[in-house]
C-alpha cells in the first residue's frame, strides 16, 4: 500500500495486488486514490484506456506533471466520438490498425500503433486438443454477437457459448 501525503485515511482506497510479478492498485474510486498513488510513485508516464471515465484522472495527472498514454482499444463510434485534445503530454495510441485507421479517418490523427502484448505459446493447444465448442466473450452488439447468433443457428451440432464480461442489462440479457 503506498505512503500517502493524504496520511492513514487515503489507505483503504488502495490495494496493490503483485501476484502478476508487478505492483497492480486496485480501488473502488480511482478518483480518490489516484493523487496518492501518483505522489508515491512519482511516474513521468501514466498508460491509461481511452474512454470517457479515464479522462479525470488524464486531468490530475497532468496536473501532477504526469504525461498521459492512451491506448485506444475500441473502434466504437462512441469512444471515438470524445473530443480529441492534442497536447505534447498526451500521447493517443491505436491497439490495431483498424483503429488507428479509424482515427485517422475521423480526427486527421494517424497514431502509432501499440499491439497487445500477447504470448502465443501461453495461448496455443495440441491439434489433439478437443474442439468441441464455439465461445464468444462478451456478446454485445458492438462485438457482432448478432454474426454469432446466426453462426449458432447455421450450425446446430455445435455447441455455442456465450459468456458475459461487460455488465449487459437483465432486458439485454
Amino acid at each position: 500500500t503506498p505512503k500517502t501525503a493524504q496520511g492513514e485515511a487515503a489507505r483503504p482506497f488502495i490495494a496493490c495486488d503483485e501476484t502478476l510479478g508487478y505492483p497492480v492498485f486496485r480501488v473502488r474510486a480511482p478518483l480518490l486514490a489516484y493523487d496518492a498513488v501518483l505522489a508515491d510513485w512519482r511516474p513521468d508516464i501514466a498508460m491509461l484506456p481511452f474512454h470517457a471515465p479515464v479522462m479525470p484522472l488524464v486531468a490530475l495527472g497532468l496536473n501532477a506533471g504526469v504525461k498521459a498514454a492512451l491506448l485506444l482499444t475500441s473502434a466504437d463510434s462512441q469512444t471515438l466520438a470524445l473530443n480529441l485534445i492534442q497536447r505534447p503530454e498526451i500521447l493517443l495510441m491505436a491497439s490495431s490498425p483498424f483503429t488507428a485507421r479509424r482515427i485517422e479517418a475521423l480526427h486527421g490523427i494517424r497514431p502509432p500503433i501499440t499491439l497487445p502484448l500477447v504470448e502465443p505459446e501461453d495461448y496455443r493447444v495440441p491439434e489433439s486438443a478437443a474442439r468441441d465448442a464455439v465461445v464468444m466473450v462478451n456478446p454485445t452488439l458492438m462485438k457482432g454477437v448478432e454474426i454469432f447468433f446466426r453462426l449458432a443457428e447455421a450450425r446446430p451440432g455445435i455447441p455455442f457459448i456465450a459468456v458475459e464480461s461487460w455488465d449487459i442489462t437483465d432486458e439485454w440479457r
